[in-house]
């Protein structure tokens, strides 16, 4: 007989998840969730350029419209618009849920979904499981407050609009995409079941990354360019590095930029290239040699997943959560958060060209681990640990 599992997802990458389930034959999977488009529908051809789901996800255009009306009007009224957001999401997903559940799972995204979920947790003949993307809000807002007030810059913390940690009051069952998120709530948490599963991606990519043993070397840095990213890490070791091995070397930051004095920066072998789509920044990405990610904190990394899916060797903090994959796979090298004199030796060996081959090898032969097929069998075994 096959296991029920329902999914209230929220509206990002975990609506992928649902293409990786439904194809495991002893599940029978339902997803609902919000702010995405069906695909061969109207609205999908109107906006070509929104999240398209299978036709059989059940989406809520009500939440949808509420969502997109609140995300418009904050920039003319300050207000708490993720609460009413939440108060939505659970009402949707409350209705999504009045259906027979007796030995179902509820696979759930707890910032969205837990209101409606807590309603059940009194029956026994139902498996629930949250799975969260971030770190522990109490365990990175001192972090990156100490960093900016280095750098004499504001912060403004993160995810305080709604209390994204009440669900642990009830909830037992956690799936989390890396053993540092983890370490972020184990403390606060003791005895809450984990369960680590690196993320995977529904993406197709054509054209890999080919090694070239380059005059200049190129480094990339994708994501929002911020003290929070360490881009003044990257820039302090770029810097160093200059000193030492002079101009063989480039480093270009792909994504908004934070900070508006960081184009002080800017150098003959630093620069900002702005944001890009995801096609384009793929193609340019290719032909790069490195990409670095000196985050102080990051629960997994999807740009890094995707690095590593063309082929790029990389270099990350050991506060990147994906950082434990990478060094299962040999795919590339880790440095200490925060250390720009660690992260210029870790360039400066990927400066020579056997040793990015040897992580770009690597990084090929592991491909397959960071797909959504991969990430939904991992998904399964905890399923299956859950109904032991």
């Amino acid at each position: 007989m096959k296991k029920n599992v329902k999914i209230l997802s929220r509206p990002d990458h975990s609506t992928y998840l649902y293409e990786g389930l439904r194809k495991e034959k002893e599940l029978d999977v339902e997803i609902f969730t919000f702010d995405v488009i069906k695909e061969g529908t109207i609205f999908s051809k109107l906006f070509p350029n929104k999240r398209h789901v299978d036709k059989d996800v059940k989406v809520s255009y009500s939440v949808t419209f509420v969502r997109r009306f609140l995300i418009l009007l904050r920039y003319f009224v300050r207000f708490n618009w993720l609460k009413i957001e939440v108060y939505f999401s659970n009402f949707f997903f409350n209705l999504c849920l009045r259906n027979n559940l007796d030995g179902s799972v509820i696979h759930y995204w707890p910032v969205y979904a837990s209101k409606a979920v807590f309603r059940y947790k009194s029956n026994k003949n139902i498996i629930t499981v949250a799975e969260i993307y971030e770190a522990n809000p109490n365990f990175v807002n001192p972090i990156f407050m100490e960093e900016n007030d280095k750098r004499n810059k504001k912060f403004k913390p993160y995810n305080l609009m709604v209390d994204q940690n009440s669900f642990f009051e009830f909830e037992k069952n956690v799936i989390v995409p890396s053993s540092y998120v983890m370490a972020t709530y184990k403390d606060s948490f003791p005895n809450v079941n984990f369960y680590v599963v690196p993320l995977g991606l529904d993406i197709n990519i054509p054209n890999l990354h080919i090694v070239k043993d380059n005059i200049i070397v190129k480094f990339a840095f994708v994501g929002r360019a911020s003290v929070e990213k360490g881009i003044y890490t990257l820039f302090d070791a770029a810097k160093l590095m200059f000193h030492r091995v002079g101009r063989c070397f480039e480093v270009h930051a792909f994504g908004p930029i934070n900070e508006l004095n960081l184009k002080d920066e800017l150098s003959e072998n630093i620069n900002f290239l702005g944001n890009h789509d995801k096609k384009t920044l793929y193609d340019k990405l290719k032909d790069y040699d490195v990409v670095v990610l000196p985050s102080f904190s990051d629960a997994y990394s999807l740009a890094i997943v995707e690095a590593q899916l063309l082929g790029l060797p990389v270099i990350v903090s050991d506060s990147v959560g994906i950082c434990d994959v990478i060094c299962n796979h040999k795919s590339g090298l880790i440095f200490k958060t925060g250390d720009h004199k660690d992260l210029a030796d870790k360039m400066i060996q990927l400066l020579d060209f056997d040793n990015r081959s040897e992580l770009h090898v690597n990084a090929i032969r592991n491909r397959d681990f960071h797909t959504i097929e991969s990430y939904s069998k991992r998904i399964l075994k905890v399923y299956k640990k859950l109904n032991e």
